[in-house]
């Protein structure tokens, strides 16, 4: 036999059985066993974690009442009235499979199948089973379906970050201190209970006829985070002009844990069964591991003048983002059939690794400049334009992927109680392969956002984010001020 018989490890991952030669394969049982997939995500890279700019799409100005010095200017710590101390967190997801979902069918009706996203993704599974199986033979009355399916994802939800702004030198000047969560993920899958019997034959090879029983069930847990640490430092060189400077680490982590265990017994024409997964020379488990860590530092500094009694600014701030590269070298454990199966010990497999994962993993945060005009005369409005030196790009050995974003223009009205803005990022998003880039899309990335800053008494601010697209819907920050 010259073709590779990815039986179990292939209904483990995808249930599909690659066939060559003149094999002839026949699925005599299959249960499908429950499968589970849940995901939580977050992000504040495009709008920043806090503060009017994050209600006002991204526009932000050192005028703004509830100011942030992680994502604006960092000259705006140069004109704090009063030091605050705020925290932020998501209470409740919004952004859900259920909510998608529960849109999707209101404008597809009955051709979405299942009242939950569970059910219309087991629909979709079995779909693909279905058809994945035509290739093989299948036993009458044998249904080649999973039992059950639950899938859920959303917003993660609870505390992102804090940020402290202390002004001092009679208000002339003022250090801060924050610490966010900017990006996470955080994702698990299950599968148990999978039951399949298959028995395997070959007519140029007699004495190859086979029969397998197994079961599996496998477990896969993921996980992102992005801790970003700021310390940030402003001085008025003026009454209306001043400087700030802000230091930021990236403390970046990636996390994979995933085994799948295989019980399983084969017999040879009618031989007494033979197991598998007794020891290493016949285990069919497969694994795969990861702890991928990186840090690195950005520097961001900014200017602004303020004209007619803090009315008007103008104003101009630089990030200087950095690569991060990860250190660690995922590894991954392949147990398969031979590609030549040894009649005389027919439960023998093959251990593999997985070639090509030394490569180094470097992400590259984008630099960029931005000009500010804004205004605040009863209301306040902002303008701000953004050019970005370099892509947003992650590098895998020879490969990379790029999001590029080049200019973008953000405008925000800020009514007080009331905020609300929007802009677009004119971008392209390209890969490359041993040097070869291939274009895939150019784009406007839409920016959107509103909300509202509820007083609660004479020291606390409610920062509630009503709307904010992409990401994230309800976001809250509760901001205690030292007056």
């Amino acid at each position: 036999m010259k073709n590779k018989l990815l039986i179990i490890p292939a209904l483990i991952l995808i249930f599909t059985i690659p066939l060559f030669s003149d094999t002839s394969i026949l699925l005599k049982d299959f249960h499908g066993g429950s499968f589970s997939f849940n995901a939580g995500f977050n992000t504040d890279w495009m709008y920043g974690s806090r503060g009017d700019a994050l209600r006002e799409g991204g526009a932000m100005s050192t005028l703004d009442g509830t100011p942030s010095f992680t994502s604006y200017n960092p000259a705006v710590l140069c004109y704090l009235p009063y030091g605050s101390a705020s925290m932020g967190f998501v209470p409740v997801s919004v952004i859900s499979s259920d909510f998608f979902y529960g849109i999707a069918k209101d404008f597809a009706g009955s051709s979405l199948k299942g009242a939950t996203f569970g059910d219309f993704l087991k629909g979709t599974v079995n779909d693909g089973l279905t058809s994945a199986f035509k290739s093989i033979t299948v036993s009458a009355g044998v249904s080649t379906t999973v039992d059950s399916v639950d899938a859920t994802f959303g917003q993660t939800t609870g505390l992102m970050g804090f940020e402290i702004m202390v002004p001092f030198a009679k208000g002339q000047a003022a250090f801060a201190f924050a610490r966010e969560n900017k990006t996470s993920v955080d994702l698990s899958m299950m599968l148990t209970g999978l039951d399949a019997s298959v028995n395997i034959s070959d007519p140029s090879q007699p004495l190859l006829n086979i029969d397998m029983a197994a079961k599996v069930n496998a477990i896969l847990n993921f996980q992102t985070d992005n801790i970003v640490t700021s310390f940030g430092v402003g001085r008025k060189l003026t009454q209306d002009w001043g400087i700030g400077c802000v230091a930021e680490h990236y403390d970046s982590r990636f996390t994979l844990g995933a085994n799948a265990e295989v019980d399983g017994t084969a017999s040879l024409n009618g031989n007494p069964p033979l197991e598998f997964n007794t020891n290493p020379g016949n285990s069919l488990s497969q694994s795969a591991y990861a702890d991928l860590i990186g840090e690195a530092w950005g520097l961001r500094f900014g200017t602004s003048y303020h004209f007619l009694k803090d009315s008007l600014e103008l104003g101009a701030d630089f990030s200087a983002q950095p690569q991060i590269t990860y250190k660690g070298t995922p590894s991954v454990l392949l147990h398969t059939i031979p590609d030549s199966i040894d009649l005389s010990d027919f439960t023998k497999t093959q251990e593999k690794t997985i070639s090509g994962l030394d490569n180094t993993l470097k992400i590259k945060i984008p630099s960029f400049a931005r000009l500010t005009f804004a205004f605040k005369s009863g209301i306040g409005g902002t303008l701000n334009y953004t050019h970005y030196f370099d892509s947003y790009r992650l590098t895998y050995g020879t490969n990379e992927f790029d999001l590029q974003m080049m200019d973008s223009i953000n405008c925000g009205l800020n009514f007080g109680v009331f905020q609300l803005g929007g802009g677009a990022i004119y971008s392209r998003v390209y890969e490359k392969t041993n040097g070869v880039q291939k274009n895939i899309a150019w784009l406007a990335i839409p920016m959107l956002s509103t909300g509202v800053v509820i007083p609660v008494g004479d020291y606390l601010k409610w920062e509630v984010d009503l709307f904010v697209f992409p990401l994230a819907v309800l976001k809250t920050a509760i901001t205690y001020s030292f007056l």
